[in-house]
């Protein structure tokens, strides 16, 4: 185990010295005052850390563990488990973000229906239809992933004129889901025997995550100032919730940080602003669904929003990149490690199942965006 956090740290430390050497790149092709970091969008980057921090919260509170333990003891067969365990992953995706859910639900799942013996079919479609669940989830709102909050909140969207481009890809995903929730039949449905313990529920932390995201709602919606909340917020969590503060990844704080400086000083370079805007004018959805498979989305969208004043283009890209099999996405990279930790899964029979589902349901979307004129 010690092993494997200092190779992780070593990634993250790599990660953060590449978009560090970026950053001082594009410097290079402007002026060495720096005079651009007066234009950083603070506001932005404190919405940002405001979503990760409610997120602490609310796994602090086990709420989530708590609810579906409830409703999975209710199964009777491994079918039913399957079809809980995926629709979970969808509804948690739809409030919470993808990450958030699957970080919950792929360790539920090798816990219970990966221990029933003879269905190790239908636990690799569980696994895969859970991971497209939580993306299809995702679409929907815009603080579920900082992608489409970066994008929302760039563009002075509203929510209701943000559901207006993301409400028919959510819809469609979720109906083309369906059948492959309901027809798979490789093995025989048997009683599931399982029990799932109770998970203690921390009313504390639960009545803080609803007031704290009571209150980052309203400054989405222009109410209060976030320069005002999130200080208070920090200050608070520092104070009175010590423990959830530290467990905060300070990785993303400053990947966030370098990545908003660096479309900052790209920004303010008049080579590549020429250079990059003429690739990307009128390809926003193609070009952002691109670099997407060298870089993740948040970075790719952050990037391409210094150059296209079209942000329902590139909210459109964010989408089709969140289950885009070969892009570069923190879901398929986190199931992966869990399945390669629980060592209950083959995982070239996962990779091709993976594929082959997420290949298909990315050929529908694309499909939908071309007939909705994005893309």
């Amino acid at each position: 185990m010690k092993i494997k956090s200092i190779t992780i740290r070593k990634s993250k430390n790599i990660v953060l010295l590449i978009m560090a050497g970026l950053v001082f790149l594009s410097c290079l092709f402007q002026y060495p005052d720096f005079s651009f970091l007066k234009g950083f969008p603070v506001e932005k980057y404190f919405s940002m850390l405001s979503i990760l921090l409610l997120s602490v919260y609310l796994m602090e509170s086990q709420y989530l563990h708590h609810l579906v333990y409830k409703q999975l003891n209710r199964s009777k067969t491994r079918n039913g488990l399957s079809r809980r365990l995926i629709f979970f992953s969808f509804l948690f995706s739809s409030f919470f973000g993808d990450t958030l859910s699957l970080f919950v639900m792929i360790p539920i799942t090798l816990d219970s229906l990966g221990k029933e013996k003879n269905c190790k079919y239908l636990l690799v479609h569980t696994l895969v239809l859970q991971l497209l669940a939580g993306e299809i989830g995702s679409f929907l709102f815009p603080y579920t992933s900082l992608s489409s909050l970066y994008l929302f909140l760039e563009y002075g969207y509203s929510f209701l004129s943000f559901l207006r481009i993301s409400f028919i890809f959510f819809l469609f995903g979720g109906i083309f889901l369906l059948p492959y929730v309901l027809i798979f039949k490789e093995e025989e449905n048997a009683v599931f025997q399982g029990n799932f313990r109770e998970s203690k529920l921390d009313t504390n932390a639960l009545i803080h995550f609803s007031l704290f995201s009571l209150l980052i709602f309203l400054s989405y919606l222009r109410i209060i100032p976030i320069l005002l909340l999130f200080p208070v917020l920090i200050f608070y969590t520092l104070i009175f919730r010590r423990r959830i503060f530290l467990k905060l990844d300070g990785f993303l704080f400053l990947f966030l940080f370098l990545i908003l400086l660096l479309k900052e000083s790209t920004y303010h370079s008049a080579m590549l602003s020429r250079l990059f805007g003429e690739w990307i004018l009128a390809h926003e959805t193609s070009r952002g669904f691109i670099l997407s498979e060298i870089f993740t989305r948040l970075p790719a969208s952050v990037l391409l929003s210094s150059f296209s004043t079209k942000g329902r283009q590139l909210i459109v890209a964010s989408i089709l990149s969140t289950i885009h099999p070969l892009a570069l996405n923190y879901s398929s990279i986190m199931a992966i490690v869990f399945l390669r930790r629980a060592k209950l899964v083959n995982l070239k029979l996962f990779l091709l199942h993976y594929l082959m589902v997420h290949g298909q349901m990315l050929i529908i979307l694309l499909f939908l965006a071309f007939f909705t004129g994005n893309f």
